[in-house]
């Protein structure tokens, strides 16, 4: 079940990639981050049934590790996938669930000088559409 459930989200993510920013179902903060060590929260707010998904790429010399899901989300599934240029990371809540959800994603970061570990926190609200 989990690996179907993986299959549909990693379909969604490259699905909604393109329109994600424009997608009034899916609200999230945005973050910065700098090379080295650094832990950043960010809150999604996502519509019941829904998949959500942000993208993270580099700037100049900074680059990005493989990125992996640290802390699976209890009520839905989160998928992360590398390409060449970025980093991406999804959610889907589970079928019919309205209510507040949690995951984290980690990678490495650099910049030639300086080497660290990002970790982004999500705190996800799952709402029913409206």
């Amino acid at each position: 079940m989990k690996r179907l459930a993986l299959i549909a989200l990693a379909a969604a993510i490259s699905g909604a990639l393109a329109d994600t920013p424009a997608r009034a179902s899916c609200r999230k903060t945005g973050f910065n981050f700098n090379a080295g060590t650094a832990n950043v929260r960010s809150s999604w707010r996502v519509l019941r049934n829904e998949p959500c998904s942000t993208v993270l790429w580099t700037r100049g010399t900074m680059t990005l590790g493989a990125i992996k899901i640290k802390e699976r989300p209890a009520h839905g599934v989160a998928g992360a996938e590398n390409s060449i240029v970025a980093r991406h990371f999804a959610y889907q809540p589970a079928s019919g669930y309205v209510g507040k959800d949690h995951f984290a994603v980690t990678m490495e970061t650099g910049n030639g000088r300086v080497q660290g570990n990002l970790t982004i926190d999500v705190d996800v609200e799952v709402v029913d559409k409206q």
